[in-house]
């Protein structure tokens, strides 16, 4: 009998889990395509996904590189070539 009850839960557990992956892969595309949709309209073309990931990598690149807190200079310049990579991968993207 104890086994069977295990086996009940573990299976209910999972089954929870699913559902919250599904909930939380349901939002992030939610999300996705309201910023796709705002970049589109900001640039008068339509932005794919890939497109998408390629501007906001590059706008997180340069708000890391430009923060104004204490960092060590080596960090302060991998941001700034992370910056600039990631603008040429838009480049190519877009």
């Amino acid at each position: 009998m104890m086994n069977k009850t295990t086996t009940t839960s573990n299976s209910a557990m999972i089954m929870g889990m699913l559902t919250a992956a599904k909930r939380v892969t349901n939002t992030y595309d939610n999300m996705m395509n309201h910023v796709a949709d705002f970049y589109s309209k900001q640039l008068e073309r339509n932005i794919n996904r890939r497109q998408t990931l390629a501007l906001l990598e590059a706008q997180l690149a340069f708000f890391l590189g430009i923060m104004p807190i204490d960092m060590p200079m080596a960090l302060r310049i991998a941001f700034t070539v992370w910056t600039v990579v990631a603008v040429k991968k838009c480049k190519r993207c877009l």
